[in-house]
């Protein structure tokens, strides 16, 4: 492959990563609070917005659950593999 098509595609992939960045700055920021007033209006319980942040930011969420188990939410869900560490 040349050197000006990977310069090409290593630019669209560093333009894609600082627009999901920004997307997902500004959910995280909007969804909490609108998650709280609607709750608040509905006389509930605030719900788990984790999962709709990874849905509408297109990011992979990691969390360690109580008993030792690792919880990963990918969004949208694609096939795939990936390797993993203990670090």
């Amino acid at each position: 492959m040349s050197a000006g098509r990977q310069l090409k595609l290593h630019l669209q992939r560093r333009k894609r990563r600082e627009k999901n960045k920004e997307r997902f700055q500004l959910v995280s920021e909007l969804i909490p609070e609108i998650a709280r007033k609607a709750a608040k209006i509905a006389g509930r319980d605030e719900p788990d917005i984790r999962p709709l942040l990874v849905r509408v930011a297109r990011v992979v969420l990691f969390s360690l659950g109580r008993n030792g188990t690792l919880r990963v939410i990918n969004s949208p869900a694609r096939r795939g593999s990936s390797t993993f560490s203990q670090g």
